[in-house]
């Protein structure tokens, strides 16, 4: 209880912060997208890699925004693979250099919290701008105008473009090692359903490897 009311007064920190934008920023903004909201992960009609079921909150404390999972263990669904191809380091004479272990579990946690869908998500819309806020009170906010804008994570900071694509939100984050996120926002309306579908590309990644599907609900409580 006490969670959800600190979550709500954010959320309406960040809407208040947001509405202070002047209206030149509203350039890549779409009217009405539906988007706003408090919403709920339901993990039966969400397509997940392997068995890691999102926790509540998207992961440990700090993890912020959408797909924002917490440190520390495996990345999803056959994701190990991709850490070890995230920029790996040269020395001067050409020879690769293979990373260190703290290298590698900072590349599989950054996967790990760039791909995990979080369990709950409150998303505020305004004047060209969107925030997510997750359980944890965590907050990120994303420029709609497609141009590139850096965001600190947990494990590394990613550049990112957020742009409208035929009535859907894309979010692309870009990684070491040519690797790149897309994270896309649909709605569907009759009934209210909000489908984040996140493909990985570039890099070690899996050309096999299936989109992940997170399928929200609106929430019935804060």
């Amino acid at each position: 209880m006490v969670r959800g009311l600190v979550v709500a007064a954010v959320a309406a920190a960040v809407l208040a912060t947001l509405r202070s934008f002047p209206a030149a920023a509203q350039a890549g903004a779409q009217e009405s997208s539906g988007l706003s909201g408090a919403w709920v992960l339901d993990r039966e009609a969400s397509e997940l890699p392997g068995s890691g079921a999102p926790r509540e909150g998207g992961g440990k404390p700090g993890g912020q925004g959408p797909g924002m999972g917490g440190g520390g263990g495996r990345p999803p669904g056959g994701m190990g693979g991709m850490g070890a191809g995230m920029g790996s380091g040269h020395s001067p004479g050409g020879d690769r250099q293979p990373p260190s272990p703290e290298e590698m579990k900072r590349r599989r946690d950054l996967m790990r919290e760039v791909l995990e869908p979080p369990g709950r998500l409150i998303i505020t819309e305004q004047a060209g701008r969107i925030a997510f806020t997750d359980s944890q009170g965590g907050v990120r906010t994303y420029t709609v105008d497609g141009k590139t804008e850096k965001h600190q994570l947990a494990n590394a900071t990613v550049k990112t473009r957020t742009r409208w694509r035929e009535g859907a939100l894309v979010i692309e984050t870009e990684l070491d090692g040519g690797t790149k996120v897309t994270r896309t926002f649909a709605l569907e309306r009759d009934p209210r359903v909000l489908t984040v579908t996140t493909a990985v590309e570039g890099g070690r990644a899996p050309r096999d490897m299936p989109p992940i599907r997170a399928v929200y609900e609106p929430a019935t409580e804060p």
